[in-house]
Parts: C-alpha cells; structure tokens; sequence
C-alpha cells in the first residue's frame, strides 16, 4: 500500500512538471491554515510550487520509489519490515514537506523531520551491537538540531535588522538622484 501512495505521488508529481513547464501553469503560493498568531507574527502551513520544486518532486517521489520496491525483497523477512516502511514513509513525507514548504518555519520543521528520521533509520537495527554503539552516545543529530536552531536564529534576526534599517533610512539616499562613478560610491560622496 505504501508503494501505491509513492507511485501516485510519482505520476502527481510528473503532473506537476507538466503543467509548470509545457502548459505554462502559474505558480501556486497558498497557506492552507494558519497555525498559530504571536506578536502579529503569523505561523502558517502553505505550499510553493513553482518550477524548481515540480523537478525537486519528480526527485524525491522516483527516488523514494525505487527504495520502497527495492526494500520489498531487501527486507522480505525482517521482523522490523512494518516499522522500516513507516520509518521510510515518514522521510519520504518530511522531504516532501521540506521541498513545498513557502516559508522558514515550515521549511525547518521539514528538514528537522527529515534529521529525526535519519537517525531513526541509521539506528533501524538497534539490537545489533554495531548499532548500539553508534545510537546509544550523544550524537551528531543533537548538535545537528542546536545548530539548525542556532542558525534559523540568526538569520531570522538578520532579516528583522535590515529590515528595520532599510526602513529607518530616509527614501532619498536610497536611490541616488545623479549618476556617481564606482570611486565616489564607496566615499559616499
């Protein structure tokens, strides 16, 4: 069943590329629901589809497939085979997410999935004693998440600073009024 929903996603997704690059569709930017109001911030759940992300779907759905069916026979007599296919279902979803995501936080909470996920698929075979070792110590996918963190944050107040200086500055040093030469630029003459 979980093979029919990639190879659906595959043909939707060929669909797409269709549309966005033979039929001149437009691109699509709607939020489905907002998630949740703070400060005059919105939190919202949407999708971007534009051209870059109709090839970014093709991608992830045909790569996504051919894993699901080779894992079929790979993991034919696994007593994990459910939870290795919910695992990889899930990745598929959370790499999904991450390539429509129209906004930062939607975007980070892809790519955080995307992380949780791996971890969960590299640790699969927990019982083994190779994979103790390597999920049992204090991981890569921790510092991955604080990192992240860290660097969603200062984007974030990257983005607030220039935007409240570009909004400071008076409209007329904006746009200069006379053509200056490069060496007159830089003096801010």
């Amino acid at each position: 069943m979980t093979i029919l929903g990639v190879a659906v996603s595959l043909a939707l997704s060929l669909w797409v590329v269709k549309d966005q690059f033979f039929d001149g569709g437009e691109v699509y930017n709607a939020t489905v629901y907002t998630w949740m109001l703070a400060g005059g911030i919105n939190f919202e759940v949407g999708f971007l589809i534009d051209r870059l992300t109709a090839i970014m779907l093709v991608v992830v759905t045909s790569v996504s497939l051919m894993v699901h069916v080779y894992a079929i026979g790979y993991m034919k007599d696994d007593p994990g085979y459910q939870r290795f296919f919910s695992y990889i279902s899930l990745f598929t979803f959370s790499m999904l997410l991450l390539v429509m995501a129209n906004n930062f936080m939607q975007l980070f909470v892809g790519w955080e999935l995307v992380g949780l996920v791996s971890y969960l698929l590299i640790g699969f075979w927990f019982k083994r004693p190779t994979a103790i070792l390597r999920t049992s110590r204090p991981s890569w996918s921790t510092a991955s998440a604080i990192s992240d963190s860290c660097s969603v944050s200062a984007r974030s107040y990257f983005t607030l600073a220039v935007s409240i200086t570009l909004k400071s500055l008076p409209r007329q040093k904006l746009i200069p009024t006379r053509r200056w030469k490069s060496s007159q630029a830089s003096l801010g003459r």
